[in-house]
């Protein structure tokens, strides 16, 4: 399974019904419907799934999970854990950049957690998460070392999670915290192009993700509260996927086609429920 439809189905369609309108789209932009505007694009600033359907594209962490919720590597290649779980040595991949140019490497995995673990960080919901993690040390230029307040079996899991998404300092610093509310820059499979709050966030494919280019050209999601307008809009075309489907509805689409389209239903196959990414 492609990264992007682990991402999607891990996070976008986490602890929901979706209903897709046509077999899986290998090229253009896919379009999703979901009930829910996060406002704020800030990794440490959030605890909603919403957030992770979009984002998740945008950020990467230094772990990641797959489709059957497994452990694998992100942006660290390889870890290892040290004196008896009180430290844990990460080694970081090459050659990746925040989407603005800005190199990843041992100096942005120090920021994301010294902003996390201090008052930026204290002011979102995420923090509490991560206070096991004492402190990040940089060992060289592509190698941390998380020193522990005490032993965390889960800490690995945590990392996958939203509030350990890593994110660029030189960007941040030059630019506000307001602004990277509303304008995010991660190392992920899409770019942030445009977000108009409460209507729409616009993504485009990153040709140079380490993981290889996206097989779509793009991501839109459009926020949409109302049921009904959600599933009419599946139902027209004007969307591709639609994400918190009423197990009620499931039937009334499945015996539908969409008017004026040749396109069929979704198979009972396109019909997922998924654990949430730990967030």
């Amino acid at each position: 399974m492609t990264d992007l439809k682990s991402r999607l189905l891990v996070a976008a369609l986490a602890a929901t019904t979706a209903l897709t309108a046509a077999p899986a789209i290998a090229e253009g932009t896919l379009t999703v419907a979901q009930r829910q505007d996060p406002a704020n694009w800030d990794p440490v600033d959030t605890f909603l799934v919403a957030w992770g359907a979009v984002a998740s594209n945008i950020y990467d962490g230094l772990v990641r999970r797959d489709e059957n919720l497994d452990l694998q590597p992100g942006l660290a290649e390889s870890w290892e854990v040290l004196d008896e779980g009180m430290r844990i040595r990460f080694q970081l991949r090459e050659g990746v950049q925040f989407h603005n140019g800005e190199p990843f490497d041992a100096e942005a995995v120090k920021y994301t957690f010294d902003r996390l673990l201090g008052e930026v960080g204290g002011a979102g919901p995420q923090q509490s998460n991560y206070t096991t993690i004492e402190s990040v040390e940089i060992v060289d230029e592509t190698t941390v070392d998380f020193h522990m307040a005490q032993p965390d079996p889960v800490i690995l899991t945590k990392l996958s999670g939203y509030g350990a998404m890593i994110v660029p300092p030189q960007y941040i610093e030059d630019n506000g915290q307001e602004h990277f509310d509303m304008n995010p820059v991660g190392t992920g499979p899409f770019k942030f192009v445009s977000y108009e709050q409460g209507a729409r966030i616009e993504l485009q494919a990153n040709e140079d993700y380490f993981e290889g280019a996206p097989e779509l050209d793009g991501l839109v999601f459009r926020f949409i509260r109302e049921d009904a307008t959600r599933l009419a809009e599946l139902q027209s075309g004007g969307v591709d996927l639609v994400s918190d489907v009423a197990f009620s509805a499931v039937p009334t689409i499945e015996r539908r086609t969409m008017p004026g389209s040749s396109r069929s239903p979704a198979p009972p196959s396109t019909l997922w429920r998924s654990g949430p990414r730990t967030p």
